[in-house]
């Protein structure tokens, strides 16, 4: 959920409101657990929450398609594998409380 919470800040961060955003995964866990609203985990249900409430405050509506893991070009950086083209996004969020204990930034 952490995947799907930390480019939803960087949206907000950009001040885009009112948007579609296509999130792509390789995890079905992180697919159906906002459609369903909920997830397996107390954290995962707890950041999901974050989650869609941020979606409500500002107005983004979402879709989450299944992207092969083989396919995944989220996979290396998930790893602290870069790309040599890599370039940090222009508006990084403020990273949340409760996100604190499960994130390091690189």
């Amino acid at each position: 959920m952490i995947a799907v919470e930390l480019p939803l800040r960087a949206v907000i961060a950009a001040r885009m409101k009112s948007v579609h955003i296509v999130f792509r995964s390789d995890n079905q866990g992180v697919i159906g657990a906002p459609a369903a609203g909920r997830s397996f985990g107390i954290q995962e249900n707890l950041i999901l929450q974050h989650i869609l409430q941020l979606f409500h405050d500002y107005d983004i509506w979402f879709s989450i398609r299944y992207v092969p893991s083989v396919d995944n070009i989220a996979d290396g950086p998930s790893r602290e594998v870069l790309p040599s083209h890599f370039q940090r996004f222009a508006y990084p969020p403020p990273t949340s409380r409760h996100l604190k204990d499960f994130i390091y930034l690189v």
